[in-house]
């Protein structure tokens, strides 16, 4: 690797925190810089002098994983602005460089290495000062500054999009709903309320807990997910709010109405739990009809005039555009017909 670079320089970066911001402020790439998290390890963060302090270098682009840090830091948790300003630094801008003329409670606490940054050279970092950052910093440096420090090298960070997993596959990621989930509680809730049971020997001991629930709201998100389309909605039958929406084109139409009266009081369809939605508003038909794919029931009836006039309504199958036309003596029967094919 590249040796110390004592030419490396302070430059002000007003406002810029943030790996993006100062990235673009700089004209560099994430990948150029450094990111420092520091964590606090300790009891009360009331007593600066009662905090330890962990610090945690991943590439800029990168982000730290709590869960690593905690295997070797139980408890760990990333620092407060308050504590990390009271030590000396600067939040947003703290990086493993020791600032000079300051108290730096960075001179010796422990340091997490990710690996991927053991690959970088002339990089940007925090200058534990507010609004500042070095530029054309290198690994040595860092050694240099932390020459008291108990450095561990290592993977720290979060997995990302293409990451070689442990069997040597490439990782990639979906989007997923957690449906259901199963809770380890342990002895948390048995042991304070002596929830006890008799061990093999006869011994009290408190039982070990488990729980575990499954969301029903989820499970209304998720078919919502997986069985839309670009339009809208399809609704599964067996949970679908309404099974038939009827949409009248003139709501005004004695016909029209006299056909939605007959079909909500059919005996077979009551019989058969059928449900409508009846879109009677005053909108034009294309308005209905769009807002019919939106919110996808699985069957539609449509009453339009020109069809009336021959007798006929039309029933539209929301999943997959099927459009048939009934006679309509025959419109319950044929609806019940549809609903049965429909998944």
């Amino acid at each position: 690797g590249k040796g110390a670079n004592e030419n490396y320089e302070v430059i002000e970066t007003p406002g810029h925190k943030s790996v993006e911001s100062v990235a673009s402020f700089l004209k560099k790439k994430p990948t150029d810089l450094l990111k420092t998290m520091v964590y606090q390890y300790g009891q009360s963060e009331s007593k600066i002098s009662n905090m330890a302090f962990i610090r945690v270098l991943v590439r800029g682009d990168h982000e730290v994983s709590d869960y690593k840090v905690r295997k070797l830091y139980p408890g760990a948790n990333l620092a407060s602005w308050t504590a990390i300003n009271e030590a000396g630094s600067a939040f947003g801008f703290t990086g493993p460089i020791r600032a000079r003329n300051i108290q730096m409670f960075l001179d010796n606490t422990p340091l997490l290495i990710d690996a991927d940054v053991m690959q970088m050279d002339n990089f940007v970092v925090g200058a534990n000062k507010k609004d500042n950052h070095f530029m054309n910093v290198t690994l040595a440096n860092i050694w240099e500054h932390n020459q008291q420090a108990d450095i561990n090298i290592g993977d720290f960070r979060q997995v990302i999009e293409g990451d070689v997993s442990p069997d040597g596959q490439k990782l990639h990621f979906k989007t997923a709903i957690e449906l259901g989930h199963i809770f380890k509680l342990n002895l948390r809730y048995s042991k304070p309320m002596e929830a006890n049971v008799l061990d093999a020997t006869g011994k009290q001991i408190p039982m070990l807990m488990g729980c575990y629930g499954i969301g029903v709201n989820r499970i209304l998100a998720a078919a919502i997910e997986q069985c839309g389309d670009e339009k809208g909605i399809i609704w599964p039958k067996n949970i679908s709010p309404y099974q038939v929406e009827i949409v009248l084109i003139d709501p005004k139409d004695s016909q029209s109405q006299e056909i939605v009266s007959q079909l909500i009081e059919s005996k077979e369809l009551v019989a058969s739990g059928v449900d409508f939605l009846i879109d009677d508003r005053e909108d034009s038909a294309g308005i209905k009809f769009n807002d019919a794919d939106l919110i996808g029931f699985p069957l539609r009836l449509i009453l339009g005039p020109k069809n009336l006039k021959n007798g006929k309504v039309e029933l539209k199958v929301r999943k997959t555009g099927q459009a048939i036309l009934v006679d309509i003596p025959n419109a319950a029967q044929e609806i019940l017909a549809q609903l049965d094919k429909i998944a």
